[in-house]
């Protein structure tokens, strides 16, 4: 919640619950709050960490590079 601005639940009195119906604030004071309109939430998918797409990347050129120098040392 931003205070002083705006606030998305169900009911003003009990800010903890959550809800979809969003509500700007006229002062500190929560009661005093106007409806504005409503909002929806839709599932979001998992986006990967950059850290872990490198370490991937570095570990596929470390081994592609272990296996370059086995084969040219002729070790089986």
């Amino acid at each position: 919640m931003v205070e002083d601005q705006f606030f998305i639940g169900n009911d003003p009195g009990n800010p903890n619950t959550g809800g979809t119906k969003f509500y700007s604030i006229l002062s500190a004071d929560l009661l005093s709050t106007t409806e504005v309109g409503r909002v929806a939430y839709s599932k979001s998918t998992p986006v990967p960490e950059p850290m872990a797409i490198a370490g991937i990347a570095i570990a596929g050129a470390m081994a592609l590079g272990m296996k370059r120098k086995k084969k040219l040392s002729g070790v089986n």
